[in-house]
């Protein structure tokens, strides 16, 4: 996110601006989240829970970068299905994806 803030700031003084009275630039990440556990699973799926306080990290984080929107997609626990794979250590990791994160930031960046 850092560098698109950046490309974002710098984009001024790359543009002739002559073309536009009013130009906006918007830089725009979308995140996957996910959740990981080491465990193997049983015959029903673990109950995933994402924290209010990870997604109030996120947000406050996004700020402290520059960005100047978020936006958080929380997925139905009926929709998230485990995606379980073997790592480097040949140990079995569930991986669950719980939510998108949409960090952006959208500047004016016309003379006018």
């Amino acid at each position: 996110m850092e560098q698109a803030v950046n490309q974002l700031d710098r984009i001024a003084y790359k543009t002739e601006l002559k073309y536009a009275q009013n130009l906006f630039a918007l830089g725009l990440i979308v995140a996957p989240v996910y959740i990981q556990d080491k465990t193997e699973l049983s015959g029903d799926t673990p109950k995933i829970v994402l924290k209010n306080e990870t997604i109030s990290d996120l947000s406050e984080n996004a700020k402290r970068i520059g960005a100047n929107i978020f936006s958080f997609w929380r997925i139905e626990q009926d929709f998230m299905y485990p995606n379980t794979f073997k790592n480097h250590k040949d140990i079995d990791v569930t991986q669950f994806y719980p939510g998108v994160a949409f960090i952006g930031k959208f500047k004016k960046i016309s003379k006018n």
